[in-house]
C-alpha cells in the first residue's frame, strides 16, 4: 500500500478509513485529514482513496486555496473543532 502524504493544506496528518455501508451499500473508502479535516471523494479501494489524497493539484491552484483558508481563519476553526470532538470522545 502506498504511503500517505500529509494533508496538502495544513500538513497535518492523514488518515484512510472506510465508509460505514448503509441499507446493503458497499462499504467505500476516503482519506481524510486528522487536523484540518479535508478528506477525499468515497472510492471503491483503500488504494484508490490514496492514490487520490496524494495526488496533488496544480501549485498555483494549491497557493490559492491555502491563502484562502488561512486568511479566512479556516485552518484554526476546523483544527479546533477537530480537537473538541477528539476531546469529547466522538
Amino acid at each position: 500500500m502506498a504511503e500517505l502524504k500529509p494533508c496538502p493544506f495544513c500538513g497535518g496528518e492523514a488518515l484512510a478509513r472506510p465508509n460505514l455501508p448503509t441499507y446493503g451499500c458497499e462499504v467505500m473508502y476516503y482519506v481524510f485529514c486528522g487536523k484540518c479535516l479535508v478528506r477525499t471523494q468515497l472510492k471503491w479501494t483503500t488504494e484508490q482513496a490514496i492514490e487520490a489524497w496524494n495526488r496533488r493539484a496544480e501549485s498555483e491552484e494549491l497557493a490559492f486555496t491555502r491563502q484562502f483558508i488561512h486568511e479566512h481563519g479556516l485552518d484554526f476553526a476546523l483544527a479546533s473543532a477537530w480537537e473538541k470532538e477528539k476531546k469529547d470522545g466522538k
